[in-house]
C-alpha cells in the first residue's frame, strides 16, 4: 500500500498486488500517462514511490506503508 505524501495528487493510497514493483508505467486508453519509479529501503522492500506525469513531467510522491 501506498499513501500520498506530496506533489501530484493521483488519490490518497495506491494498493498494488504485486509488492516488489519497479520501474513501470500506468496506462490510460493503451498508452503510458504515468510512469511509476520505486526507491528501495533498508530491508530491501521499496519505501518510496514517485509517480511522474508523462505530458506535464509533474511527480508525486507516494510512501510505502
Amino acid at each position: 500500500m501506498w499513501k500520498y505524501s506530496d506533489g501530484l495528487y493521483l488519490g490518497d493510497v495506491f494498493y498494488f498486488k504485486n509488492k516488489m514493483i519497479k520501474n513501470d508505467s500506468i496506462y490510460q486508453d493503451n498508452k503510458p500517462k504515468y510512469f511509476i519509479k520505486t526507491y528501495i529501503g533498508y530491508f530491501g522492500y521499496p519505501t518510496e514511490m514517485i509517480i511522474k506525469d508523462v505530458e506535464s513531467a509533474r511527480e508525486g510522491r507516494y510512501i510505502g506503508k
